[in-house]
């Protein structure tokens, strides 16, 4: 008929959390904390940073816990929530690093990884910006991940 719409299925809206870096020093007891917690309430994802140094910002220079590991250890500690690096930073891994720890760090989840990619750079006086990436590390992790599933 004329003017009747068709109805789209809904999608359920997902909501995750990041889990905090630099803003004051957090042990994996608490970070393993928060993340059952965010569990257990409910969030759909949790996510770290893939950060090496922060500096500049009037604070002493710091650095976080390692996303990578964090995320393994995570991985094996909560069951249900996806897991990922907000975001995966193409300049500090080359692209067949980065593609053979995200599918360990999906192994360990059971298929729970969500893997985001991006170009992590923070221009300061002392990093300028440039291109740090050799090719294209979305088709490096992409042909790694299909032959990792065919072998």
């Amino acid at each position: 008929m004329a003017g009747r719409r068709t109805l789209r299925p809904v999608r359920q809206l997902s909501v995750g959390v990041q889990l905090p870096e630099v803003e004051r020093d957090v042990r994996w007891s608490e970070i393993v904390s928060m993340a059952r917690a965010a569990e257990e309430t409910g969030f759909d994802s949790i996510w770290l940073g893939d950060h090496l140094l922060y500096r500049g910002d009037g604070h002493p220079e710091r650095g976080p816990w390692d996303a990578w590991t964090t995320l393994a250890a995570l991985a094996a500690s909560i069951e249900r929530v996806r897991l990922g690096p907000l975001v995966a930073c193409a300049a500090f891994h080359p692209p067949g690093v980065l593609a053979r720890m995200a599918a360990s760090v999906d192994e360990v989840s059971g298929g729970r990884f969500v893997l985001g990619i991006g170009a992590g750079a923070v221009v300061t006086d002392d990093v300028p910006a440039r291109a740090v990436v050799v090719g294209n590390p979305a088709r490096v992790i992409r042909d790694v991940a299909e032959e990792e599933l065919l072998s």
